[in-house]
């Protein structure tokens, strides 16, 4: 959205270059921007460079120098954008280095350097508060605090940005953040409140899959799997091929799973391979898929997908679920001591504060299916005195006490 607009600013700073120029330096100077308009970002960096050294005192030399650091800046080269546009801020006086200095923030935001970019975005903001680029600075200043993870300033410069530009299209952009800003700090209520108002108000705007996504991820977060299940769909209804499809299908098979749905949750976490093929959750498809099976019973099954997940992804995130899950597996399959080792390799190597207890209790009643009294008491003490699980403390001292007397 902010690009469209600052192609259309680019369109009339240049008319105002066209002055006095000679027939061949015009046409020279025309072909140039037609070539950046269309896309041909290697010609124009050629011809705007010949440009420069032929007319150096040309009128439309300044421009033909932003044309260049924004060709540069297109083709993802950073150093020589940012050096370009460094260069011209120092040599330009007052309101005239404004625009340079833009996309000098620009570029800064481009290649990751965010604080770079909010102190570039800030100088503008404070310094030409008349500039054309003003409005741009003050939503993309923002977002740079979005990209260093100050959640709650980035909300306080939405909220400003929305109160004095209410109907500027960027203000329902600064809604949406809003609304992500807040799942980030994890104020999911917040999040679902600012979401809800946005996919309500702003049906038609391009971030709308991406809204109902995360307001489905919000949902989840407050175990409204129903709710959730609804946003997630309708993400998938609106987004097309969009990145977010994946997500979304994702958040799908997740909501029927937490809903007792373990049919339509292993349709939904059994796509098209090419759905999902280099998608960030794509081991947790795998690990969806798993437990679905285990919860139907097909216990065989699942443990295949749990070695693929394995395989595939040795460092994946999840990597203590997947053990835990499938040493469950393994139990279940009564292959007890496949079990235990894996419960033994998870707590010692993948320690996992969310499992640690269950993979103990799990692994002592292991033992007691080995016929190993001795290690299975050794298990059922540890959970006896870490656990703050009572039902869980409890149950270990009952195997405690029937071991003995057996």
């Amino acid at each position: 959205m902010r690009s469209i607009f600052i192609t259309l600013l680019m369109a009339v700073t240049a008319v105002s270059s066209a002055l006095a120029a000679s027939t061949e330096e015009q046409k020279s100077f025309d072909a140039i921007q037609q070539s950046f308009h269309d896309g041909f970002f290697d010609i124009t960096q050629s011809n705007a460079s010949a440009f420069l050294q032929n007319y150096p005192s040309s009128t439309n030399a300044r421009q033909t120098r932003l044309i260049l650091g924004q060709t540069y800046l297109k083709l993802r080269n950073f150093s020589k954008a940012a050096g370009l546009f460094e260069q011209m801020a120092r040599e330009m006086q007052g309101d005239s280095s404004e625009e340079a200095l833009y996309w000098l923030a620009e570029t800064y935001f481009k290649s990751g350097d965010f604080s770079s970019a909010l102190k570039t975005y800030t100088e503008i903001t404070e310094k030409h508060l008349n500039s054309p680029f003003y409005v741009y600075a003050k939503y993309s200043k923002a977002w740079s605090l979005v990209e260093l993870g100050e959640y709650e300033t980035a909300i306080g410069e939405f909220n400003q940005f929305i109160e004095k530009y209410p109907d500027h299209p960027l203000a329902i952009d600064s809604h949406f953040k809003i609304g992500q800003c807040y799942f980030e700090l994890e104020q999911y209520e917040f999040a679902v409140e600012a979401l809800q108002k946005f996919v309500q108000t702003y049906s038609l705007n391009s971030n709308i899959a991406n809204a109902y996504y995360v307001l489905g991820e919000s949902y989840s977060k407050l175990d409204e799997n129903g709710l959730a299940l609804e946003s997630f769909k309708k993400s998938v209804e609106l987004g097309g091929q969009s990145e977010f499809k994946a997500l979304a299908l994702h958040g799908i098979g997740w909501a029927y799973f937490h809903l007792g749905k373990y049919a339509e949750s292993l349709e939904s976490f059994s796509p098209d391979e090419s759905l999902i093929r280099g998608s960030a959750v794509r081991d947790s498809f795998l690990f969806g898929r798993a437990r679905s099976l285990a919860k139907l019973g097909r216990h065989a099954e699942a443990l295949v997908f749990y070695d693929q997940a394995l395989q595939d992804y040795p460092q994946s995130e999840i990597l203590s679920d997947i053990y835990f899950w499938k040493a469950e597996t393994l139990y279940n399959l009564q292959r007890y001591a496949e079990a235990a080792d894996l419960y033994e390799k998870l707590l010692v190597k993948l320690p996992s504060p969310d499992l640690f207890d269950d993979a103990q209790y799990n692994l002592a009643w292991s033992y007691i299916q080995l016929g190993k009294p001795d290690e299975a008491i050794e298990h059922f003490k540890a959970v006896v005195e870490r656990s703050e699980d009572e039902t869980l403390k409890v149950g270990a001292l009952c195997r405690i006490s029937d071991t003995y007397l057996e």
